[in-house]
């Protein structure tokens, strides 16, 4: 039997979805928060010769041309109308805009993001810092280098000391290398370089007066705080309750993560995207975008072609260009229509929630949203990512607003975050020395005629942070 290979050509029809690049970008320019969406404007700027800022003196009249089409030649002519045929609107965008003109008053957010203070040096500079002011021999102060920079965010040396010399080209003695890390302890802040937590705590205790029993907690029963168990450690100890509530009061306000005083990661800066206003006795959405860009397709390049340019390479580049600054603009003003009308949804079913606080949310999903205006799911959620809403009760995300629910008596439903609200309060109002058990918050939530399991209490509580009823006793 032989075997060969042969090429052949086939014919066949297949079907595939493909995304044009346009609704790419237009998804994209949806996602996107304001600061992030000027950035990219002021990109589409510097890349596109079509694109310009309209300027406070600019007035619509100034995109019309002065140059007369009489004059063109038939072959001008035509050239130029398969050149407006390209979009039977486009003559608008030379005159109108994707966005409200900037105010000079209204520079307060690149004025607080300028004047915001630029972020903390990392623990490992600062700690380097430290070790330089000491004037330590080189090969002390390479080895320093070589641990500092094998500390974590938190201020823990997470290798083993012995690795790190082993690691290190020039033969160091482990003695030394202790003596160096111990140095690196009491130079940073207090804690920093700790191998566990155990030690990070007692580091922090080095010099505290009449902290005997708080030394004997850390070394030897943080797993009894951790699961409150008080009056083990009294027992263990010989102390009275009262002395070792107080001791382990007194651990509490230690730092478990000092290295993070230095390290802290920076505020991030949110502008809200819109604001829910209170107009003629009810409440409205307004778009927070007045501080953006002002651009339109620039009229040079229509006057250009008025001209009659000939050459088909430049003709071909503008109308190009042309084409993606209309499609930006087009897709600005789309995620405009989108924002607002999501907004006007949200407003509309959240109402109570602007004048009762979390307790009138109300469910809702991001498809109930979608249904509503007529969009599909995807791009709620595309929409909603990383915006943030202005309201009466302070800056919320957008995402906020969205949340599923629980039954009722009634037969209706109750927000999820509406409930978690009563749950706290509960535990909130609780006798601390016989806290309330999840069944009994059940029992409690039912009465107020809330169905709610057991294991769904449990749930909300931890996501909320809060222990269970045994590490919440008071002793």
């Amino acid at each position: 039997m032989e075997f060969g290979m042969q090429l052949r050509q086939k014919l066949g029809l297949r079907l595939e979805q493909k995304l044009a690049p346009q609704l790419i970008q237009s998804m994209e320019l949806l996602q996107l928060p304001l600061l992030e969406l000027q950035a990219r404007i002021d990109q589409e700027l510097q890349e596109n010769p079509t694109l310009e800022l309209l300027e406070e003196t600019d007035s619509p009249d100034s995109s019309s041309s002065d140059t007369s089409t009489d004059e063109l030649t038939d072959a001008e002519r035509a050239e130029l109308d398969k050149f407006d045929s390209m979009d039977g609107e486009w003559d608008q965008y030379f005159q109108e805009t994707s966005r409200p003109r900037r105010n000079d008053d209204d520079n307060d957010v690149n004025s607080a993001i300028a004047n915001t203070a630029a972020p903390p040096d990392t623990l490992q500079e600062f700690m380097m810092e430290q070790i330089r002011m000491l004037d330590l021999p080189e090969t002390t102060m390479d080895l320093a280098e070589e641990i500092i920079y094998n500390l974590d965010d938190g201020g823990y040396l997470r290798y083993p000391l012995e690795e790190i010399v082993e690691s290190y080209n020039k033969e160091i003695p482990m003695d030394l290398a202790r003596d160096v890390l111990r140095l690196i302890q009491r130079v940073g802040p207090p804690g920093v370089g700790a191998r566990d937590i155990t030690e990070c705590l007692l580091l922090q205790l080095v010099g505290a007066q009449n902290a005997i029993l708080e030394k004997l907690i850390v070394t030897y029963h943080l797993d009894d705080v951790q699961n409150n168990r008080l009056p083990k450690i009294a027992k263990d100890t010989g102390r009275d309750i009262e002395e070792v509530k107080a001791a382990v009061e007194r651990i509490s306000h230690l730092n478990p993560k000092p290295g993070e005083t230095i390290s802290a990661s920076h505020a991030r800066y949110i502008i809200p995207d819109m604001e829910v206003k209170y107009v003629d006795g009810r409440y409205e959405i307004a778009l927070q975008d007045s501080y953006m860009p002002h651009i339109r397709i620039s009229p040079y390049y229509r006057k250009m072609l008025e001209r009659g340019e000939r050459n088909s390479k430049v003709t071909q580049y503008v109308r190009n260009k042309i084409a993606a600054a209309n499609w930006l603009i087009s897709s600005l003003e789309q995620r405009k229509d989108t924002l607002q009308r999501i907004g006007n949804e949200i407003v509309r079913v959240q109402k109570d929630f602007f004048e009762e606080g979390v307790s009138g949310l109300h469910p809702l999903r991001m498809q109930d949203v979608a249904d509503a205006i007529g969009v599909h799911v995807a791009t709620v959620s595309r929409a909603s990512a990383d915006k943030y809403m202005d309201t009466p009760r302070g800056v919320y995300p957008l995402k906020f607003f969205f949340s599923g629910g629980l039954g009722t008596t009634g037969g209706g439903r109750q927000a999820r975050k509406s409930v978690e609200q009563e749950l706290r309060q509960l535990i909130d109002a609780e006798n601390k020395h016989k806290p309330i058990s999840d069944g009994e918050i059940v029992k409690q939530l039912r009465g107020e005629g809330i169905e709610i399991a057991r294991r769904t209490v449990a749930k909300y509580r931890n996501q909320l942070g809060i222990p269970s009823a045994s590490l919440r006793k008071e002793h």
